[in-house]
């Protein structure tokens, strides 16, 4: 389950699946709609996001096709497919909607609605009155595709009686996160900063890549307390430092942390110097998905003595 991409269908997540070489392949299934004959269904529909314009999530049931007589007399198993390519164009990294009901469809080991040849799905049942659903419904990627990412929201399946939409969200609770940036700063090699004795204030802006939040601007406020400084080993100096930061998601807010740790010089101390930072961060809360955030971990970072500086987070969060 993952955040977007983009804006999907239903809620702010997905169900992603990828595969890496042509031998791959993922399925995810549901086992609640065994016995459900195929003629019942009003309802069949999904929406799809891919990395390309050729293969995205496909549909499938496992069915007993059902006939005793005609077509394929006597199979008890087969894996019905809906595929995007098939019925439509697929356009990368852009949700697009499927109606199965006004589609075509094939399956495995029928002739009568074979791979090469599929044919509509009111034919289908015209075809195969008697099918139901013997085992799982849902969607599947790979087998002979190439390299690709793929998510599906909103998979809908119902009948006269009933109908259930599937809305895929990452779950809330402790996951692992990671976020990295580089940008400019404030330089620490200032003079106004590099031989403060009462400490000073380093402002970092620029773009980091993040989990659960994507690429987005961050900002970073650090004060450096020069006054409690101590030998680095190397003939610089080492100080202790804490502030705030803020990372942005796209349409989903923001998120805050404060920061603690150590700014060291690397080597002699002296003009356009660059430092390293070894500390800890934590979430302080934020604003939209991210309000009641909380979590922590480590970071490290830096700058280049000329006002480029970088970080990078590692760690856990919950919201």
């Amino acid at each position: 389950m993952v955040f977007g991409p983009g804006t999907p269908p239903l809620g702010l997540g997905s169900l992603q699946l990828s595969v890496a070489k042509n031998t791959d392949h993922w399925s995810v299934y549901n086992y609640d709609h065994m016995g459900m004959a195929l003629s019942a269904i009003t309802a069949l529909s999904y929406s799809t996001y891919t990395d390309n314009s050729i293969t995205t999530p496909d549909l499938q049931m496992e069915i007993n096709p059902g006939n005793s007589s005609g077509a394929d007399a006597g199979v008890t198993y087969s894996t019905l497919n809906f595929e995007p390519y098939l019925n439509g164009t697929v356009t990368p990294s852009t949700w697009q909607s499927w109606n199965v009901l006004s589609g075509k469809v094939w399956g495995t080991h029928l002739s009568g609605a074979p791979m090469g040849a599929p044919i509509s799905w009111s034919s289908f049942i015209s075809t195969y009155p008697n099918a139901t659903i013997k085992y799982g419904f849902g969607v599947n990627v790979g087998s002979g595709w190439t390299a690709m990412t793929g998510e599906t929201d909103a998979l809908t399946i119902g009948t006269a009686d009933a109908t259930t939409i599937y809305d895929f969200e990452p779950t809330a609770g402790n996951r692992p996160f990671k976020s990295a940036g580089s940008g400019t700063e404030t330089s620490l090699s200032a003079s106004g900063c590099q031989f403060s004795t009462s400490g000073c204030v380093v402002e970092s802006n620029g773009t980091a890549i993040s989990s659960h939040l994507g690429v987005g601007p961050y900002t970073s406020t650090l004060t450096v307390y020069w006054a409690s400084a101590y030998s680095n080993g190397a003939g610089g100096f080492c100080a202790p430092a804490d502030g705030t930061g803020t990372l942005t998601a796209a349409n989903r807010g923001t998120l805050n942390q404060v920061e603690y740790g150590t700014v060291c010089e690397v080597g002699a101390t002296g003009p356009n110097v660059p430092h390293t930072f070894i500390g800890n961060f934590s979430d302080t809360g934020g604003t939209g998905h991210f309000a009641t955030v909380a979590g922590g971990g480590a970071i490290t970072g830096g700058d280049d003595g000329y006002g480029n500086s970088y970080y990078n987070e590692t760690g856990n969060i919950s919201y």
